[in-house]
């Protein structure tokens, strides 16, 4: 559980300790002082979560759909004074998702609570914000309102669209390489193939993918020299060699090697990226220069 979801577990638990307490003091003969003392307690710890949250926090009345409190970081993301906040009409920052949002409030009375990526933020600048929304069912003044925090996914968004178009692009520079590039995990099994290195060695990429590489794609008397390079690999040592591929025709072809480690988010090494260049014809003039000398 992350921190952001921690801290929102622990604002409505200690909502729910003050509501508890509030009624039980209704019901109990118990040490008022104590109890005093406790509710108080919980309401500065809770005043303290709502203004040092991460999230734009509200506190709704559902019927009449109008906002009652906020915090700081509601004010700052929305660009209201917490006064222009007061007895808002919710719709003001979500524009025509009214039904939406009923359905979604009713689904949180319902469930007890709940999360939806499906609304949009509009600003008091117009500025439309992508939100996350998570809310849970609070009493209050012994009546039913709605604990509501907004989480701004805009920079989020644009990170991902980011990453999209940047993998986007890495594709079309791989696709598009005259060199053949192959990605293999730490068992050699084959992860990613480029066009080219299909076109290479004869075969289509679903029958590629999957396969343990030093099986499929060399003889015997150069499987274990792969063995060999993979294990570098995994000590995060990178190197290029020139060794013959067997293509899906039997036939065996020169190619010049460059692997290099690839490691995983946490810095272990996950595989290999290898970028293959095709050296036959080279290696074949050479051959029958060396011939044409003896």
């Amino acid at each position: 559980m992350n921190d952001s979801k921690k801290r929102k577990n622990t604002l409505v638990e200690i909502v729910k300790t003050i509501t508890k307490s509030s009624n039980r003091s209704q019901d109990q003969p118990l040490d008022i002082q104590h109890l005093e003392a406790e509710i108080q307690k919980s309401a500065d710890r809770f005043r303290a979560l709502f203004n040092y949250s991460i999230d734009g926090i509200f506190i709704l009345n559902p019927p009449k759909r109008r906002i009652l409190d906020v915090n700081e970081r509601a004010c700052h993301m929305l660009g209201y004074s917490r006064e222009r906040f007061l007895g808002l009409d919710i719709e003001v920052l979500f524009p025509g998702q009214m039904k939406k949002f009923d359905r979604f409030t009713r689904s949180v009375f319902d469930e007890g609570y709940g999360w939806t990526g499906d609304f949009t933020c509009v600003t008091a600048d117009q500025e439309k914000l992508p939100s996350e929304i998570t809310a849970w069912p609070i009493e209050r003044d012994g009546k039913p309102h709605l604990l509501m925090f907004v989480h701004d996914i805009s920079r989020r968004l644009r990170t991902e669209e980011a990453l999209r178009e940047s993998e986007t692009k890495f594709r079309m520079l791989i696709e598009n390489m005259q060199e053949g590039v192959m990605i293999v995990d730490n068992d050699d099994r084959i992860q990613f193939v480029n066009h080219r290195i299909c076109e290479l060695l004869g075969y289509r990429e679903a029958e590629l993918l999957g396969q343990v590489g030093y099986k499929v794609l060399f003889s015997t008397k150069n499987q274990d020299t792969i063995r060999e390079k993979n294990r570098l690999r995994t000590r995060k040592i990178a190197d290029q060699y020139e060794i013959e591929m067997r293509k899906k025709s039997g036939e065996e072809n020169w190619v010049h090697i460059s692997g290099v480690p690839i490691n995983d988010p946490n810095g272990s090494v996950a595989g290999s990226f290898g970028i293959i260049t095709d050296i036959n014809k080279r290696k074949l003039a050479e051959e029958a220069l060396k011939k044409a000398h003896e």
